[in-house]
């Protein structure tokens, strides 16, 4: 799925709330292709409905996004290692563990 369409805010697809109570099993069906969906009520978007693989890649994303932010905390509050350093950190903890020298 593209988690570009869902990070761009963009719904194509709005339906009152009504609609898709009627017909939600259709419409589960389709949210592969047509995903997100607005639901509507009185006029205004009171929900978003997306597909599963859809909401799978939009959490990844948030996460790596999540991740970065950490970084850039780190970074801005001096909490970092020169990469060497942590390979070389690495490898002695690797040797360690099986036994070598």
């Amino acid at each position: 799925m593209e988690c570009k369409k869902l990070l761009s805010g963009k719904i194509e697809k709005y339906l009152p709330l009504d609609v898709f109570s009627e017909n939600v099993e259709n419409i589960v069906e389709t949210l592969a292709e047509n995903s997100p969906i607005g639901l509507t009520e009185n006029g205004a978007v009171a929900a978003v409905v997306i597909g599963y693989a859809d909401y799978y890649a939009m959490n990844e994303t948030l996460a790596m996004l999540r991740l970065l932010a950490m970084s850039q905390e780190d970074v801005a509050k001096s909490r970092i290692v020169p990469a060497e350093e942590t390979f070389a950190q690495t490898r002695l903890m690797i040797n360690e563990t099986h036994g070598k020298k």
